[in-house]
């Protein structure tokens, strides 16, 4: 399991045009928001955290709807999506579409903003130290190293131009193992898929063996990846 920790206690956000219940760690850069739908474009509600997020997780609750994301890496018009394989989707102004440091903007769709369903929201970003979300270009053939200013534990890789699945990684399991968020499958034992974790990032390199898988490192891929730490 991955667990990141919010308040001890909600509290209920007013900011917005949609009141919202937030569990926050605003130090860590991570808050939960629950709020309910009211199914009209240019909904707003307060995201408990002191600054804009990078990465939005939501889940309709009352619906049989897949996981949405919205990040800054792949643009506010675009979407991806947790269960699926994808390259990331135009979807202007249906999904959420604009957070800054106080609210999230929501369109109509029901995934974010389904008229009186329950929304629940996961909300991220970047803490000098602790976590990183970002992106970065595949180069297949040579080694490939991503700076995120720490030693990572826990790093999970998307493709945003093409197919590819949601890889996780961490040194617990072993860096040459990963699981997909997106299919039911057992963890991968495959050493072209291999990642390896230093001081500063992470690499697609094992002993000097580039790894040139096109879900990780493809030549000229372009990637987002969310990167965490030991503990805030």
């Amino acid at each position: 399991a991955w667990a990141w920790k919010g308040a001890e206690i909600p509290a209920i956000n007013s900011n917005g045009s949609i009141k919202s219940v937030v569990s926050a760690n605003p130090a860590a850069g991570f808050s939960i928001v629950s709020y309910t739908g009211n199914g009209t474009a240019g909904a707003t509600f307060g995201h408990g955290l002191n600054q804009a997020p990078e990465l939005i997780i939501p889940k309709n609750r009352d619906e049989a709807q897949s996981w949405v994301v919205g990040a800054d890496a792949i643009g506010k018009s675009y979407i991806l999506d947790l269960s699926n394989l994808n390259a990331k989707l135009s979807r202007a102004g249906q999904y959420y579409y604009d957070w800054d440091s106080t609210t999230i903007t929501t369109g109509s769709q029901i995934h974010t903003n389904g008229l009186n369903d329950k929304i629940i929201a996961y909300c991220f970003h970047s803490v000098a130290g602790f976590s990183k979300f970002g992106s970065y270009s595949g180069t297949g053939s040579s080694i490939n190293q991503i700076n995120t200013g720490f030693a990572p534990r826990f790093v999970m890789i998307k493709r945003t131009d093409s197919t590819g699945g949601w890889r996780m990684y961490d040194n617990v399991r072993g860096l040459d193992r990963s699981i997909q968020a997106q299919n039911a499958d057992a963890e991968y034992d495959d050493p072209t898929n291999y990642v390896d974790f230093y001081a500063s990032g992470f690499q697609f390199n094992n002993n000097g063996t580039t790894q040139s898988n096109p879900d990780i490192n493809g030549n000229g891929g372009t990637y987002i990846y969310m990167a965490f730490a030991n503990q805030f």
